[in-house]
């Protein structure tokens, strides 16, 4: 049995090891799923295409408007090793964003902020997005180190890497706005000097990070191809079951008939941490709208989450609810996943791993049979494996061409030149959604659609 003094030391020498021991946890629980490829989504592939097009022209390429030139450029230096080195990246800033958490959870003096910043790590929709080489957790990590730069009072470098964060995902520049708030209404900030040299530096470090999509593109940022919007059962289910898991999921639930069956209890949580609840609420509210107005991926919402956790944290003050709530969030990666066709013991972190390796192998198995095929002109429409089949296999290297989606004038024009058209049948609806017409008119599929779990 320690001393007072001693059990005092003992409990400061443990403070200093939890950010490190996240930052661990975060690094060793990810490492397993970063080789196979660089992710599920063809803009995974899209921006290693692009940083190929920088890196053989010398000439700016964007990968999809309105412009990622950070990643873009970094895809350009490292070649063929582009996707694990990203990859490797995102999961070196995914665990400083749960550090940074973390501080900002000391900061305000809550409770359970180990625990928190373990859940975060590892809800669902941030697990994954963990492991491949998409912006999300990169911009999520410059919000975190930013709004606690904003909490140390640190404007100009506050302003530098929330200039960052927008550089990397030009929408979260909305998340400003509950920023704002935080600078004027929590830190109290009085001096006009310091919130203007906040957003001077902010927008000078945008300006710069922008300067060649700027030069290129001028200011016509908005990409010129809208996907139809999804149904609303799938606007549903990627705000909630993709981004939570099913057992996440349960988790939230549990916490919502807690917080009506104590709503009175609930309501005096609110009112003591009322500030910091409106910049939470402002974080939330923004990510949603954004979202609902732009439906498309599920992992749009991912900067709502940390502020979902803190708001969680402190309202369910049962710490039996709450460790149980945590435990679901923590779990729901592993276990469990629900799809439209089946139900599986195996949770959505192994079934994306899965899913990531037949993409890769898709792609491998479209490209033997068309290089098979001995017609002297030949064209083949990839559609959302363009930029997956280009990324491995260099268009120079290919005989025939490779086309994304032509348009039905282009495809009959290559047909009168004597092309012989060729596609996978995966993305049929696709060039129907998109280009408005039926490519199995025009051409021969080569393979079947993959099958996703």
């Amino acid at each position: 049995m320690c001393s007072p003094l001693g059990c005092i030391f003992f409990e400061i020498v443990k403070e200093k090891f939890k950010p490190l021991f996240i930052f661990f946890v975060v690094i060793l629980s990810r490492l397993p799923f970063i080789w196979n490829s660089p992710g599920v989504d063809p803009d995974n592939w899209l921006v290693l295409y692009s940083g190929q097009k920088i890196s053989e022209t010398g000439l700016y390429t964007v990968s999809r408007l309105p412009g990622y030139p950070i990643s873009e450029y970094l895809s350009s230096i490292f070649g063929a090793n582009a996707w694990w080195v990203l990859n490797i990246i995102t999961v070196v800033f995914s665990a400083l964003t749960m550090v940074y958490f973390y501080k900002i959870l000391s900061y305000f003096n809550l409770k359970n902020k180990l625990l928190a910043s373990i859940t975060l790590a590892f809800t669902q929709g941030i697990f994954i997005a963990s492991t491949i080489n998409m912006e999300y957790m990169w911009s999520i990590f410059f919000l975190m180190a930013g709004i606690f730069s904003v909490l140390q009072k640190k404007y100009i470098l506050s302003g530098i890497l929330m200039g960052l964060m927008i550089s990397v995902r030009f929408t979260n520049f909305l998340l400003l706005v509950p920023v704002l708030y935080l600078i004027i209404d929590i830190v109290k900030e009085r001096k006009l000097f310091n919130i203007l040299s906040f957003l001077l530096t902010l927008t000078l470090t945008f300006g710069i990070c922008f300067i060649p999509v700027f030069r290129t593109y001028g200011l016509a940022l908005l990409p010129s191809e809208i996907w139809t919007l999804p149904d609303l059962k799938t606007i549903i289910s990627l705000y909630t079951l993709y981004l939570y898991g099913p057992l996440g999921l349960l988790g939230l639930l549990i916490s919502l008939v807690f917080i009506l069956k104590n709503r009175r209890y609930a309501a005096e949580k609110v009112k003591e941490y009322r500030k910091l609840f409106i910049f939470c609420g402002l974080m939330v509210a923004i990510t949603s709208a954004v979202y609902f107005r732009f439906p498309f991926e599920s992992y749009y919402n991912l900067p709502l989450i940390p502020f979902l956790i803190i708001g969680l944290n402190i309202i369910l003050f049962s710490e039996k609810v709450k460790k149980w709530v945590f435990l679901l969030l923590i779990i729901s990666p592993f276990l469990l996943n629900i799809s439209t066709s089946n139900i599986q013991v195996m949770g959505s972190v192994f079934v994306n791993e899965k899913m990531e390796i037949m993409i890769r192998d898709y792609t491998r198995v479209l490209h033997q049979k068309f290089s098979e095929r001995k017609e002297k002109r030949k064209i083949l429409v990839c559609g959302g494996f363009y930029y997956a089949y280009n990324y491995l296999y260099n268009e120079k290297n290919v005989s025939g061409k490779v086309m994304l989606r032509p348009s039905e004038e282009e495809i009959k024009q290559y047909i009168s030149e004597g092309y012989v058209i060729y596609y996978p049948s995966d993305i049929i609806d696709e060039v129907k959604n998109i280009k408005k017409y039926d490519i199995t008119k025009y051409g021969e599929s080569l393979l079947t659609p993959i099958h996703y779990d």
